[in-house]
């Protein structure tokens, strides 16, 4: 099986390693990137991010283990999977470091080819699975509330909250200024494309400016900020909708249909 699209990041300080690292994945069809130490390991995360690690546990001036902390502590990064590759004779309170850090788990040298690769495989598949969680998520924030979205989670995991409490609410409402008359003197399919390409207008300014989109129905657009300050959010998103749509229209891309 071929995977071509997957990089695997090998992080050793002797070129011998990696080279034989490489030389079980490569043939597979992954593209193997290699750092020689953790400083440099730690640049090529966060500039061009791979799908996996494979990390060397003792290296001069910073570890494995401590590698492996700073990546889990970049809150810009997405899930990496970081294996570790050691020696068989590491000892157990080393283990349970390397995984409290934020590790997902440890191949023994010498490294077993068929072992490794199932390994990659495995963890390839759990990446996959957080990334289509991450997505998810993102998409469910356009249309969901951040507290919404914190209930559900909690319900899941099992940790309660009350249910009642005070929030600050924005409410930016929108139409289209003599939508029924419009529509009634318009083709279907124009009506449609143009409909689209006006709430579409509106939809992007909303996400920039941090709004949860309430209800869509035909020309309408109801959009909530939460939060004590997200009432200049609110406002700001007004007028930069009223210009955009304005430039549009003065470029004939919405002809008649106005934002009121």
């Amino acid at each position: 099986m071929k995977h071509m699209s997957e990089r695997v990041l090998v992080v050793n300080d002797t070129p011998m390693n990696i080279d034989l690292l490489e030389g079980i994945l490569s043939p597979t069809g992954y593209t193997v990137d290699s750092a020689e130490s953790g400083e440099k390991a730690l640049d090529k995360v966060v500039n061009d991010t791979p799908d996996l690690i494979l990390l060397d546990v003792m290296m001069p001036k910073m570890n494995g283990y401590e590698v492996c902390r700073r990546i889990r502590g970049n809150k810009a990064l997405t899930y990496i999977p970081i294996i570790y590759i050691t020696a068989s004779e590491i000892e157990q309170k080393n283990i349970i470091e390397g995984l409290d850090v934020g590790g997902d788990g440890y191949i023994h040298k010498p490294v077993d080819a068929a072992v490794l690769l199932a390994r990659v495989v495995s963890w390839l598949r759990v990446k996959a699975l957080y990334d289509a969680l991450a997505k998810t998520k993102a998409e469910l924030s356009r249309y969901v509330s951040l507290s919404t979205l914190r209930m559900v989670e909690n319900k899941i995991t099992g940790h309660e909250e009350p249910l009642n409490y005070d929030a600050y609410v924005t409410v930016l409402f929108s139409d289209i200024r003599g939508y029924t008359q419009i529509s009634e003197g318009m083709e279907p399919e124009e009506l449609f494309n143009k409909l689209n390409a006006n709430i579409g207008k509106q939809l992007r300014v909303i996400e920039k400016y941090q709004g949860i989109i309430d209800k869509l129905n035909g020309d309408e657009v109801i959009a909530v900020f939460e939060g004590p300050k997200m009432c200049e959010n609110a406002l700001g998103c007004a007028l930069e909708i009223v210009h955009e749509l304005s430039e549009a229209e003065n470029r004939g891309e919405l002809e008649c249909l106005m934002w009121a």
